[in-house]
């Protein structure tokens, strides 16, 4: 089975509670790195998952190692971030 590294675009409560624990239980996704705004909550939550605590979005999305990216911002963003990674 191919393993996907997948990073995350933002991490809210739902994100924290839901998103980054089923990645980290999945045997098919790999976390390389995580992308958020609010710096005492990237520091945790990478530190926590053990990945990339991404300090831009071009950072992330140079990051050739990323074959997915979860996107964890708030709706009225989404279609905003998702040009951007394709």
């Amino acid at each position: 089975m191919r393993v996907i590294n997948i990073a995350v675009w933002s991490s809210g409560n739902h994100v924290i509670r839901n998103i980054l624990p089923a990645i980290e239980k999945s045997n098919s996704l790999n976390l390389v790195g995580i992308l958020t705004r609010n710096q005492k909550t990237l520091l945790s939550q990478s530190n926590q998952y053990a990945c990339l605590a991404y300090a831009n979005e071009d950072e992330l999305l140079a990051d050739t190692k990323i074959d997915a990216i979860y996107i964890g911002s708030p709706n009225a963003l989404h279609y905003e971030h998702v040009i951007k990674c394709l």
